[in-house]
C-alpha cells in the first residue's frame, strides 16, 4: 500500500508538472529547474521526518531505528522504512495546518517576487505533497484531523478537517494558474 502510495504520488507530481510545463508554451532552461525545484519540493516530507527523528522526537523507538540505519550507511533500508512506518511519526512541523496557513503566503512570495524557477518548483512541490496528502486524508477524518490539527488543544470535526483540506487545495490551485 505504502509504495503503491508513493507510485501514485510519482504519477500525479508528473502529471501537474507536465500540465504547468504545457499550458506555460514557454520552452527554456527554466523549465528543468522548475522540475528539479518541484522534485526537492516532493522530498521535503523526508527532511521534515528527519528534523522528527534527530531533533524533535530522538527518543522514540523509529527515530532510533533510522539513526542506526543512518549510521551504517544503509540508505534504502532507511526510506523503506520511513515509508513503511512514517505513519508512527505524528508530529511533523510541516503536517499541520499552521504550517499550511504559512506556507500559502510564502509561497505566493516565491511566485510573485523571486524569480527564481527552482524556488517556484520547490514550493509548488511541496504544496502538492500537502494536498495529495490531505486528499488522501479524507478516507481517514480521525487521522487527518490529528495530521491537521496535532499542535491544537481542542477536538474538530470532520467537517472542520474537510473545509482545510479543501480551502488549502483551492488556494493551491490559484496559486497555480499564476504559473501559467
Amino acid at each position: 500500500m505504502k509504495l503503491n502510495l508513493s507510485l501514485n504520488k510519482t504519477i500525479i507530481f508528473i502529471l501537474y508538472f507536465l500540465s504547468i510545463t504545457l499550458l506555460r508554451w514557454q520552452w527554456d532552461l527554466n523549465l528543468v529547474w522548475f522540475w528539479l525545484g518541484g522534485i526537492f519540493g516532493l522530498l521535503f516530507t523526508y527532511v521534515d521526518r528527519l528534523i522528527h527523528v534527530y531533533f524533535t522526537r530522538p527518543h522514540e523507538q523509529l527515530s532510533q531505528q533510522v539513526q542506526h540505519l543512518v549510521k551504517s550507511n544503509r540508505f534504502t533500508e532507511t526510506i523503506r522504512l520511513l515509508k513503511t512506518r512514517g505513519d508512527e511519526q505524528r508530529y511533523l512541523a510541516a503536517r499541520s495546518v499552521f504550517f499550511m496557513g504559512a506556507f500559502i503566503p510564502a509561497a505566493l512570495y516565491v511566485i510573485t517576487s523571486t524569480g527564481s524557477a527552482i524556488a517556484t518548483g520547490l514550493v509548488m512541490g511541496i504544496g502538492l505533497n500537502l494536498v495529495i496528502d490531505g486528499t488522501i486524508g479524507l478516507k481517514n477524518p480521525a487521522q487527518l484531523k490529528w495530521w491537521l490539527f496535532w499542535p491544537i488543544k481542542r477536538d474538530f470535526s470532520d467537517k472542520e478537517a474537510k473545509v482545510v483540506v479543501i480551502v488549502f487545495t483551492s488556494l493551491f490551485f490559484l496559486l497555480s494558474l499564476m504559473l501559467v
